[in-house]
């Protein structure tokens, strides 16, 4: 499922891709994102883009309980990583009952 383009306070443009894991039954459904910001530290280290793969746990009630960044591409990218990290914690999904994982690609673009 691809989400639409959500420009962030003028400094990026972010856009995420919720993919299943492998072994999921189904998408998880997302109730609340929270776009991350553009990090400083990448206007400074002039990064004006990157990739960043993710794969959160959710918990039953649909909170995230951890995100671990698989992929940074290209590896300066990596700049990326406490911004979407601080963002994903924050993502909301429909509590099933039972620990769950998601895989979330974060595209960020310096405008």
């Amino acid at each position: 499922m691809k989400s639409p383009v959500v420009s962030h306070a003028g400094l990026a443009l972010f856009t995420s891709l919720l993919l299943v894991a492998p072994g999921a039954h189904a998408d998880p459904k997302i109730l609340k994102k929270v776009p991350p910001d553009f990090p400083q530290e990448a206007v400074r280290r002039n990064v004006p883009s990157g990739v960043l793969q993710t794969q959160l746990a959710i918990d039953g009630q649909g909170n995230v309980t951890e995100v671990k960044v698989v992929n940074a591409s290209p590896p300066p990218a990596r700049v990326f990583k406490d911004a979407a990290t601080e963002a994903l914690m924050k993502w909301k999904f429909e509590g099933s009952g039972k620990p769950d994982t998601a895989e979330v690609k974060l595209v960020f673009s310096q405008e």
